[in-house]
């Protein structure tokens, strides 16, 4: 079966119904009825006269019912009867109900775009939340979208999963899941330096009295006696000191205690929700050799895992907080239904309920 390569040019982002493709190749499983095909009908796929048409159908329905009740009900047979029932199953035949199309549950409200045909059959163009970063101040970009991405399928196209549209200022293109997840990483790794520009920036005017002193800024001289790193932090001079090299510590400005109900000790309630930072062991290289770990907390949790594992925990944590901010704006939602409670019959529910305590015990 040849594919039909249709292009379609860059349209208005802002238009609803329309998947912003660039140049897409697809198979349409069929053309719709607004569209005259080539030769004046619709085109079918089966083998011509295989399948009767519906007039041709409806035409043999009287004699088909007459005959299927005289062998299977023939105790309910009257040829009144299989008339009847022959008339209305033409009549739901020549006027068939629209079904209505299903949709996905990422499907936005109201974005989606039906087709129906001469027959009845209806295909969708289902799309998905629009995804867009605005352009900074300053910055000129197409319709002030500096990047845009949403998920779609068109029942029209033979595809197997949805795909994601992405446009930048120009043509879109579609992604399937392979090419999405090498976007996403290339986004995470753009992002994650912007982060490290942003703490570059914070840092700039000099070293801020909060933050601990690396070996480096302490001199040559502390590192060649500790056999320290430039990054270390360790406090190696004084009692109970880290025997390992540490970098500074990444927190969160959340703190476990704001998160946790288990009640942390007074030592513990300024802890961090989430921590991490590297370590490296290296005491007597030569015979125990050299190894860099990651220590990552959780309040007074501590897990020292290797870079490989932190790798895996990194992208688990990466793909959990699209998880987490789907369940959050679901949360959001159901909460405009929340109310308070009325305080009075809050009390009189509680004096109910220890009356009825009361009543208990005394017959116990």
């Amino acid at each position: 079966m040849n594919r039909t390569q249709i292009h379609i040019p860059a349209v208005d982002l802002g238009t609803a119904g329309h998947l912003p493709y660039a140049v897409q190749t697809a198979e349409p499983t069929r053309t719709r009825a607004e569209q005259p095909a080539t030769d004046g009908a619709r085109e079918h796929t089966e083998p011509e006269n295989t399948v009767p048409n519906r007039d041709t159908f409806i035409a043999a329905l009287p004699g088909a019912v007459d005959e299927a009740m005289q062998k299977a009900i023939p105790h309910l047979y009257t040829p009144e009867l299989a008339t009847q029932i022959a008339k209305n199953m033409a009549t739901e035949l020549s006027n068939p109900q629209p079904t209505e199309p299903s949709h996905y549950p990422w499907c936005e409200p109201g974005a989606c775009t039906s087709h129906r045909y001469e027959d009845g059959e209806v295909t969708t163009e289902h799309l998905g939340a629009k995804l867009v970063m605005p352009v900074p101040d300053g910055l000129d970009c197409y319709n002030n979208e500096l990047l845009y991405a949403q998920l779609g399928y068109d029942e029209n196209f033979v595809q197997s999963v949805p795909t994601a549209s992405i446009n930048s200022g120009g043509n879109g293109t579609l992604l399937d899941d392979d090419s999405l997840d090498k976007v996403i990483g290339d986004l995470t790794q753009f992002t994650d330096g912007l982060r490290a520009m942003r703490q570059q920036m914070t840092n700039a005017a000099g070293t801020n009295a909060e933050e601990p002193v690396t070996a480096a800024q302490r001199g040559q001289d502390w590192m060649n006696k500790w056999g320290c790193t430039p990054w270390c932090v360790a406090a190696h001079d004084q009692t109970g000191g880290l025997e390992c090299h540490a970098s500074a510590p990444n927190e969160t400005q959340l703190r476990a205690a704001d998160l946790d109900c288990t009640g942390y000790s007074e030592n513990g309630r300024t802890l961090p929700w989430l921590s991490a930072q590297v370590i490296v062991c290296n005491e007597k290289p030569q015979a125990y050799g050299r190894e860099t770990r990651v220590w990552m907390s959780y309040g007074v949790h501590v897990a020292e895992i290797s870079p490989a594992q932190a790798r895996e925990a990194l992208d688990q944590m990466r793909a959990f907080t699209a998880q987490l901010a789907a369940v959050v704006d679901m949360a959001d939602r159901v909460a405009a239904d929340d109310f308070p409670g009325d305080p009075e019959v809050a009390r009189l529910d509680k004096e109910a309920t220890d009356r009825r305590i009361k009543a208990v015990g005394a017959r116990a």
